[in-house]
């Protein structure tokens, strides 16, 4: 997962093809997804901006 990181902090692999390559449900890249999403800096992880954003102010 934490390959599909690119250079910004955005996550740029879709859940299901995470799961796939990883023989895991969505359910757990999810899982693993918001425990990445609680690290530092505020906004890793993020799919878009709109959750980056929000991953920010949830702080």
């Amino acid at each position: 997962m934490i390959e599909s990181i690119d250079s910004n902090g955005y996550l740029n692999e879709p859940i299901d093809q995470m799961a796939a390559a990883l023989v895991a449900s969505a359910e757990e890249v999810e899982a693993v997804l918001h425990q990445l999403q609680s690290l530092d800096p505020a906004g890793i992880g993020a799919r878009s901006l709109q959750e980056c954003i929000l991953l920010q102010l949830r702080r």
